[in-house]
């Protein structure tokens, strides 16, 4: 149990610190620089139609096999997918008299400091940027071979004459560098590079002081853990600030090229919603937890950054995201002729280990049905003698293999023990997609023989025996749940479909039109994240057992100083009541012991409100201790300690963890 206890710290630790009407007229007037309408759109593959078709050249979508996802042609850069967002916002201010010239801007892969890489010469970018966009150290990357300099040129020419702007990044800070940092190992942390030589410092001053405080919880013997946590929490905070230091710098740097645009910013989405893991029966909802850091940099950007009211704030996360190709899939019916064509180039195009239709083709010329000069080796639809046979066989193919991958969804939690048991992840991927690769094989085989009534071999193919088979080792169930968003169709399943850019396109034109501040959407953030806290804060109770001591109260008591009238009570951002004074004393009802921050308003001299902000420490012996950090005169005033706040919680949280470790002799 000693040891168990580690492990489900230690993940849940990884877990946090792993831990956004009418239509055009047919003759449109001439575009002129007099009336013309730029609008700008600065994304990543969340923004510019991944996955939807023509998204590629239109040539490899009949020879996947040349499709090289590493390639410059593979970012969606100046892409105008029909059905994305883009152009669905362009569309509707078409239809209200404006002529729109669309610069369709964002690029997959891209976070915030590549998009400042571009805009600010003097920003060197860190390895990340080396590794897909560009490294001067031999001029590759998709921005090398001379194209970095005119790449900037149009970029910060279409920023400066814009009208509207949609900023739609942040989502990759998250996912591809965390998952690469963490998995992987790449990519350094380099602070300073990134973040600058203050907050490098103010980080690693509030790691030692976090050491030296669980050394005294935990003992010198068990100091070896820190090499594991100071990744993880470089990792995390890595991505987080870098997210929020860059995210200022390129909005200053739009404003300084275009001081009079409109700006929509877009929230960053959660691709890990809906995803819990499993260590010995214990439930961790990783799906929250991952939420919890989408959450904070969407409160950020909403109503923290200085540059708030700057841009309108899209929230397009009410369900943590929008429809995914990932939700589509999960409501197959069993239908194949209802598969939209998106779903299909997954099978068929984007991943290099399904190729559904080259299989089929490859099977049909082996059994004689199809002429053995049929192409096998495209994407191709087959039209000569025996097409029907080929049209009933790879039908049956697409339907496994949507029945497959739906299965896959449907495991939940994700059972973690033999991973942590020395279960190689990539080891299991293989195996999974090359069992899938052999029911896809048994179906075709299958559906042939049921075509020939001569056949007496036939005797079907039981497909949901073979699926339960597959996936009845946990590797192959965490391999086929995190394949569904992070890898099988290279993350075809967690990018928007048609139905996700119209919600996105929604909020865009919502925002734009009603106005929307980031303060508007602020109040239904922070709530979303005060529950996930909550969530976290239970799950700390079920770890650490109902037999261990019991906590201290979780109420907040703090000395104001004074017996000024309270007006309200912010915990964690968010307004609490029941709050009681006693003298000086104010005494605020708490339900979780990871609040970070308290946030009171009193009536000062004059009647005018005066805000007080203090941290928050939970100890199990004296309950909470608060630390007066800030005064100011509107509850905006918080905004500027938000750097302070992330690592106030995440301490907290640490904290919280770090009491699962048993105490040792040092």
């Amino acid at each position: 149990m000693k040891n168990m206890r580690k492990v489900l710290a230690l993940l849940l630790a990884f877990c946090m610190l792993a831990s956004l009407g009418m239509t055009a007229m047919a003759v449109q007037e001439e575009t002129t620089e007099e009336n013309k309408f730029d609008y700008v759109v600065l994304g990543a593959s969340m923004t510019n139609g991944y996955g939807m078709r023509y998204y590629l050249d239109p040539y490899l979508y009949d020879h996947p096999l040349e499709l090289s996802m590493e390639g410059p042609g593979a970012s969606g850069y100046r892409d105008n997918v029909e059905g994305s967002y883009p152009q669905l916002v362009k569309d509707a201010l078409i239809s209200e008299g404006k002529n729109v010239e669309l610069h369709q801007l964002a690029q997959s892969s891209m976070r915030v400091e590549e998009l400042r890489y571009l805009l600010d010469e003097s920003y060197s970018g860190d390895e990340y940027t080396r590794w897909r966009f560009y490294n001067p150290a031999n001029d590759s990357g998709w921005w090398g071979s001379g194209n970095l300099e005119p790449l900037r040129a149009d970029y910060q020419n279409s920023i400066r004459n814009a009208e509207l702007i949609t900023y739609d990044l942040g989502v990759n800070n998250f996912g591809v560098y965390l998952s690469n940092r963490l998995l992987n190992g790449s990519f350094a942390a380099d602070f300073a590079n990134i973040v600058g030589e203050e907050y490098a410092g103010r980080f690693y001053q509030l790691r030692d002081a976090f050491h030296k405080g669980i050394l005294t919880l935990v003992g010198q013997a068990d100091s070896d853990i820190f090499e594991t946590l100071d990744h993880y929490a470089d990792t995390l905070a890595y991505a987080m600030l870098g997210y929020i230091v860059n995210f200022d710098a390129t909005m200053k740097t739009i404003r300084e090229l275009n001081p009079d645009c409109d700006i929509v910013v877009v929230s960053i989405q959660n691709p890990m919603a809906g995803i819990d893991m499993s260590i010995k029966g214990i439930t961790i909802p990783f799906g929250e937890i991952f939420g919890l850091m989408i959450d904070m940099a969407n409160g950020y950007t909403a109503n923290f950054s200085p540059y708030r009211c700057e841009y309108y704030y899209a929230d397009v996360q009410e369900n943590g995201h929008a429809t995914f190709f990932y939700d589509e899939l999960m409501a197959y019916d069993g239908d194949p002729t209802t598969l939209s064509q998106n779903t299909l180039d997954c099978f068929n195009v984007y991943d290099r280990k399904l190729h559904a239709n080259m299989l089929v083709k490859q099977y049909l010329v082996a059994a004689g049905v199809l002429p053995a000069d049929t192409p096998t080796n495209d994407n191709t639809t087959y039209t000569g003698e025996n097409s029907d046979i080929y049209q009933t066989v790879l039908y049956s193919v697409y339907d496994a293999l949507a029945r497959i991958l739906q299965a896959a969804g449907k495991i939940n939690p994700m059972p973690m023990d033999g991973i942590l048991a020395g279960e190689s992840m990539g080891t299991a991927g293989d195996e999974l997609m090359a069992g899938i690769g052999t029911i896809l094989a048994g179906v075709a085989d299958s559906t042939l023989r049921g075509l020939n009534s001569d056949d007496p071999a036939n005797a079907g193919y039981d497909l949901e025996a073979a699926v339960n088979k597959l996936l009845s080792s946990d590797g192959h169930k965490v391999a086929a749940v995190m394949g569904m968003r992070t890898s099988i169709g290279n993350t075809f399943f967690t990018h928007p479909s048609p139905q996700g850019h119209r919600e996105i396109a929604d909020g865009v034109l919502r925002a734009y039109h009603q106005r929307i501040s980031g303060a508007r959407a602020t109040v239904e953030l922070m709530a979303r994240l005060n529950m996930r806290i909550l969530h976290i804060d239970k799950l700390l109770e079920q770890l650490q057992g109902s037999g261990e001591n019991a906590s201290a109260s979780t109420n907040i008591v703090v000395d104001l100083g004074s017996n000024a009238k309270v007006k309200y009570v912010l915990v964690n951002g968010v307004y609490t009541s029941g709050f009681s004074m006693d003298g000086t004393v104010l005494t605020v009802p708490c339900k979780t012991r990871l609040a970070s921050t308290l946030t009171v308003a009193v009536e000062g001299e004059n009647g005018k409100t005066v805000v007080q902000t203090y941290t928050l420490t939970y100890q199990s012996s004296s309950g909470y201790t608060a630390n007066r950090i800030f005064d100011g005169s509107g509850i905006g005033s918080i905004s500027i300690h938000l750097r302070e706040i992330i690592s106030n919680f995440l301490s907290s949280l640490m904290r919280s963890i770090a009491k699962l470790f048993p105490k040792t002799a040092g």
